[in-house]
């Protein structure tokens, strides 16, 4: 069965944004992590669980494969991304308290305002509205398999060290700016991170039975 949300490097060079003009493919990276980067602090505030953190991220990218920067103001669809998740991962967040910390972010304040203040309003309304051009896009479609739970089962099979793992955790959160979860499977990219974290630790990487076997055969990848 094909994946729909998994592209070539070739694809993804050609997305809506660039492919409109709008931009070149570096300002396009530059506008998924910032829209990335407001998805992971406003989670934060809204003290959300890492998990609905990441697939918020997932569905940020997976619009942006279909639809252009040009077209859509990114805190809005991060905003809509951040409050879908808060639905798929059980992490039940009001419309109203997705705005509010998208407010204080923004502002770079912890102030509360009150439900009907105009800006909070304003907010909840394109978190709505867009929830429906969001569904729409992504084809109600809303698995994700993230990298987390095969990063586990790898450093269980290799008696990784829980600082080297540590380090691939915060490889894999990182990695969710990028475009990876479009171009690789999140096996592969939880080898990718735990390959990485070793290097930095200065330790030497197991390469023995059938996760040896996994790294040969998907070296070029993993580089």
């Amino acid at each position: 069965m094909v994946d729909q949300w998994n592209f070539t490097i070739q694809e993804l060079q050609h997305v809506p944004s660039v492919a409109s003009g709008a931009m070149d493919v570096a300002e396009e990276r530059k506008q998924r992590i910032y829209g990335c980067t407001f998805i992971q602090a406003t989670g934060c505030r809204l003290e959300l669980p890492q998990l609905t953190i990441s697939t918020a991220m997932v569905y940020f990218h997976r619009f942006f494969s279909r639809e252009s920067f040009n077209n859509h103001r990114y805190e809005h669809i991060a905003a809509t991304c951040i409050y879908l998740a808060c639905k798929v991962e059980e992490s039940s967040r009001r419309p109203s308290d997705v705005a509010e910390a998208c407010i204080q972010y923004r502002a770079s304040s912890r102030s509360n305002h009150n439900e009907n203040n105009p800006k909070i309003q304003r907010w909840r309304r394109a978190i709505l509205s867009n929830e429906h051009l969001l569904l729409d896009i992504l084809c109600f479609d809303f698995t994700v398999e993230h990298p987390y739970q095969s990063l586990l089962q790898f450093a269980e099979e290799l008696g990784t060290p829980e600082n080297t793992l540590q380090a691939a955790w915060a490889f894999v959160n990182d990695s969710l700016r990028l475009i990876l979860c479009l171009l690789y499977e999140p096996h592969l990219i939880a080898a990718g991170c735990l390959l990485l974290a070793y290097r930095l630790n200065n330790k030497q990487f197991p390469v023995d039975g059938d996760f040896g076997k996994m790294m040969e055969d998907n070296y070029e990848a993993l580089q």
